[in-house]
């Protein structure tokens, strides 16, 4: 750019004409913000004029006020978001910033007792679930019949689990709290199956067809997640049980397609659950539980076992990539 420059002597008026070289600029930052900030100064001195405070105040308390009875006619629906919300923030992401885990991974030492507790708060599990349901209408309704007997096919499972294939220390605390929370699951997801019925008798749309798909698919989801979690579990307790094979990883299986599959296995029959008695609001438990196992338990005792089985476990991580999903993740 050229700039005159006159300079004024007394006498002598000068004009001087220099060259300046300006590195290029772009101008239109300055013609997007200058309007724009004007605007917004604008609007906030004429507002008084512009707009009533007193009805933008009503407007939004009424807005607020609609949000929250929309909320609160979700009823039980709510259940499910609010309690994995409070999971997450009061216990996952302070054990993931703290990286503490729950599980206690040496042998166990505090004998049988806690062991039987967890399957008899477990077992009690399918008699709640039956009494919420309602017995009375308990048969005549085939999505009240299907919540039981998958409420008890998954209580007996992890009975199952607990008393023959957990090689690892199993305290009371430890029975109490994961029987209790279980159980939670289940009451909540039995609660939320009496809304949605409640909902489809008064409601004069019909969508059997839509409904009988999604019952297959949620019982496709657990019968899978059961076996995938149950099977791998038996596969691998078989292996460690052979004295032969004592300090080895176990990579067989079903761990060979990936190496924590027994999780899957929980976040897939969970969904199913879930599917059968008030979906989306439910499937928040199944949500949780992949961000918690994914997060979570899975760097954890990835760590564990690498300090555990060393040049093991680095082949073992070459040879089956897959974390959770066969042959996807």
């Amino acid at each position: 750019k050229r700039w005159l420059l006159y300079v004024d002597t007394g006498d002598v008026r000068a004009n001087i004409q220099l060259e300046m070289t300006m590195p290029p600029t772009s101008s239109t930052p300055a013609l997007v913000l200058g309007p724009l900030a004007g605007l917004v100064i604008a609007t906030a001195c004429a507002s008084p004029w512009i707009v009533n405070p007193a009805e933008v105040a009503a407007a939004t308390v009424a807005a607020a006020s609609g949000f929250l009875h929309r909320i609160l006619g979700l009823g039980w629906y709510m259940a499910p978001v609010v309690t994995s919300l409070l999971i997450l923030l009061g216990a996952v992401i302070p054990n993931i910033v703290a990286k503490e885990d729950h599980i206690l991974r040496f042998p166990n030492k505090s004998g049988p007792w806690p062991t039987r507790a967890f399957c008899a708060l477990r077992m009690l599990d399918p008699v709640l679930v039956a009494w919420l349901l309602q017995p009375a209408t308990l048969m005549t309704d085939g999505k009240k019949v299907l919540m039981v007997g998958m409420v008890a096919v998954g209580a007996l499972r992890q009975a199952f689990w607990i008393t023959y294939l957990n090689r690892n220390e199993w305290n009371w605390d430890l029975a109490i709290s994961v029987a209790l929370a279980n159980n939670w699951f289940d009451w909540t997801h039995a609660k939320c199956l009496m809304k949605r019925l409640a909902e489809s008798e008064v409601s004069s749309s019909s969508n059997i067809g839509r409904d009988h798909l999604t019952v297959l698919v949620a019982v496709s989801f657990f019968v899978l997640g059961g076996f995938l979690e149950t099977y791998s579990e038996w596969q691998r307790r078989k292996f460690k049980d052979d004295p032969r094979n004592k300090g080895k990883l176990y990579t067989g299986g079903l761990f060979a397609y990936a190496r924590h599959i027994n999780y899957l296995g929980y976040i897939l029959w969970r969904t199913g659950l879930g599917l059968v008695s008030g979906p989306p609001f439910t499937l928040s438990y199944s949500l949780y539980h992949a961000f918690d196992f994914y997060a979570r338990a899975i760097p954890l005792l990835q760590n564990y076992m690498q300090s555990k089985y060393g040049d093991q476990w680095t082949e073992y991580t070459k040879q089956t990539d897959c974390v959770l999903i066969p042959f996807v993740l």
